[in-house]
């Protein structure tokens, strides 16, 4: 994850540092933390899209003001995202219901 971070053209990696890796039980564990620059609220929305990072920390500034028309593009890309998702895990629901029921009629339940 960390490769396509760094060879992702629309970002600027600062810093990087993955954490030893640790086991825990019959897992391992580990963690990458990463100081990226945005040129824009649109590509870090965009970012945690694209890579689903745990948390985000915004480093270089205490208020960040924004155009109303930037903001508005940035939440309506956002809700696009999340609708996509959306309907992603509601035709895996339906395919999961489907199989379900497909497996005990088999099974005569």
């Amino acid at each position: 994850m960390l490769e396509k971070i760094k060879s992702d053209k629309n970002l600027e990696v600062k810093s990087e540092h993955i954490e030893a890796v640790k086991q825990i039980k019959e897992m391992f564990s580990t963690f990458v933390e990463v100081e990226v620059k945005f040129n824009d609220l649109k590509r870090m929305l965009q970012f945690c899209f694209d890579y689903m990072p745990s948390s985000i920390e915004i480093l270089d500034s205490e208020n960040i003001t924004f155009k109303a028309k930037e903001f508005s593009s940035s939440l309506n890309d956002m809700l696009m995202y999340m609708h996509r998702y959306h309907a992603s895990l509601s035709s895996l629901n339906a395919e999961n219901e489907v199989l379900k029921r497909k497996l005990n009629a088999s099974s005569g339940k």
